[in-house]
């Protein structure tokens, strides 16, 4: 006769709940409209400055280089400062909506609801706003 043992899953208790969380967040962004919003508006935005400082530059005879190389050290920083501000309006809309008491209620740590906002967010920022608008046609 054949016996069934079920064994139990063994997870961090730091880190349980982050995978199911981390799929919800990367859920909210890619199959909403949200990521086209950001996409059009970093390629204006990095493409637009580049244009006005390429302009610049060339009507000042300086070396375009130098602008390049603190322009994109300035829009790494930019884009840092975007993840992180939507992670905190995200954490403080769930949190007035209720859904954080909600989800937190469930065996789901602080440590994985926070990281998995941070880890979703800071990963589709940097595809949408560093990898897109850094691709060049040849």
């Amino acid at each position: 006769m054949t016996t069934i043992t079920i064994r139990e899953k063994t997870t961090s208790k730091r880190w349980r709940g982050f995978g199911n969380l981390l799929r919800k967040e990367l859920g909210g962004f890619w199959r909403t409209r949200s990521w086209m919003i950001h996409l059009l508006l970093y390629l204006l935005l990095v493409n637009g400055l580049i244009a006005f400082d390429a302009w610049d530059t060339k009507q000042a005879g300086g070396a375009s280089s130098e602008v390049f190389v603190s322009f994109f050290a300035f829009h790494a920083l930019f884009v840092m400062a975007g993840v992180i501000i939507s992670a905190q309006g995200s954490i403080v809309g769930e949190r007035q909506d209720g859904t954080a008491a909600w989800i937190l209620s469930k065996p789901v740590s602080r440590g994985a609801f926070l990281l998995s906002k941070l880890t979703a967010l800071g990963g589709s920022f940097f595809i949408v706003g560093v990898l897109v608008p850094v691709i060049r046609r040849k």
